[in-house]
């Protein structure tokens, strides 16, 4: 079975360039080397919108030739439930098994670049985003699919589905997302073993469900799923949390839930736009604890701010004095990022330490230094 070009119509420009008018329903089962296809010549939409529904051992396929480099990269979405795996320019996403619609929003060139990355190429691949263009899109095994959509940009689709994707794959007993990787910090610290929270990861998931709870005219799916992120914030490190506090005496969220503590600025403050955008968007019987957790954060940054001026910079974290060792230096781009991370807090709190740290800082990116002897 083909399906040709014919079928689809064209629609202003900006919007989606290529639409499947009708419900299709495949199955190949049988039929060795055989395809549902639809040949294409296509450069300059990425964002693939489907709605599907696929049996195992079946999948969608998305075929990208990069001109430049004349090598043909290969996306499959497929049953299965691992999140990624590749295989030379074979690339391999799982979205599960289900015989009910299932919305599927990808960016292609992502996708690619998530492959590419995964395999550690010694050689570095740049994704220019003119010399790639989609060339097919296959189908293989049974199932059926609707409005396939190809297009420049599809950002509420991708925030909702990312909503939903926070949803179904909440932890129910810590109301957590769990990192699956294992991760190294610094020498005299034991690495994080597969399964540990981010108080950044968990701020950055509540903003979206704030906004998604908010957007969707009040769906309380959203929200419930936010104020359950919240029992993460409040468990010290060595119950599985992501609290640990300085001097013993000051919370601090922490980005890597390390012991001894490290105290990541950039991190810690990610969190608190997030528990920000729980109190702010939720309904006042709902605040409370978002905003126990958010007042007593913003206490301990006043507190502690200043311990990370260098003088002509920032420090990334306080290692030099948890682990008495040397100070971790923010490189440029972090250092911008604490300078827009407290000038942004500095609108919400109207507050002279946090407001004169920031404008300090940014005064460090013009060449600036503190007073010496």
């Amino acid at each position: 079975m083909f399906l040709g070009s014919e079928i689809f119509s064209g629609h202003p420009k900006g919007q989606s360039l290529k639409h499947l008018e009708h419900i299709a329903l495949w199955n190949d089962v049988g039929q060795k080397g055989q395809t549902v296809s639809l040949k294409l010549n296509h450069g300059s939409d990425f964002i693939l919108g489907v709605t599907l529904s696929i049996l195992s051992n079946s999948s969608l396929s998305v075929a990208l030739e990069n001109s430049e480099l004349q090598e043909m990269w290969r996306l499959h979405y497929v049953c299965s439930r691992d999140l990624i795996t590749a295989r030379g320019q074979d690339i391999y996403y799982g979205i599960g098994c289900s015989s009910t619609w299932q919305t599927l929003t990808r960016d292609l060139l992502i996708d690619v670049q998530k492959g590419v990355l995964l395999q550690e190429k010694k050689r570095k691949i740049k994704l220019v985003k003119s010399k790639f263009k989609v060339t097919h899109i296959h189908l293989y095994g049974s199932g059926s699919i609707d409005n396939l959509t190809l297009s420049t940009s599809d950002h509420m689709a991708q925030f909702y589905a990312t909503a939903e994707w926070l949803v179904n794959h909440q932890d129910p007993k810590t109301g957590g997302w769990p990192n699956p990787v294992r991760r190294r910090i610094t020498a005299g610290i034991g690495d994080l073993k597969p399964g540990w929270y981010s108080a950044m990861g968990q701020g950055h998931a509540i903003s979206v469900l704030s906004r998604a709870y908010y957007h969707s005219g009040g769906n309380v799916t959203y929200l419930n799923t936010a104020l359950r992120a919240l029992k993460v914030f409040k468990l010290p490190i060595y119950k599985g949390g992501v609290q640990s506090k300085f001097l013993d005496k000051f919370p601090w969220y922490e980005e890597y839930p390390t012991t001894p503590a490290v105290f990541i600025l950039n991190g810690f403050i990610y969190s608190l736009f997030g528990l920000y955008d729980l109190v702010t968007l939720s309904p006042r019987s709902k605040q409370k604890e978002a905003l126990s957790l958010y007042d007593q954060g913003i206490t301990s940054l006043k507190r502690m701010l200043n311990m990370y001026d260098t003088g002509s910079g920032s420090s990334y974290d306080l290692r030099h004095i948890s682990l008495g060792i040397a100070p971790k230096i923010a490189r440029c781009d972090y250092h911008a990022t604490h300078v827009n991370q407290l000038l942004l807090l500095a609108t919400i709190e109207k507050d002279k330490i946090i407001s004169d740290t920031g404008q300090r800082w940014a005064g460090y990116i013009q060449g600036k230094r503190a007073s010496h002897n």
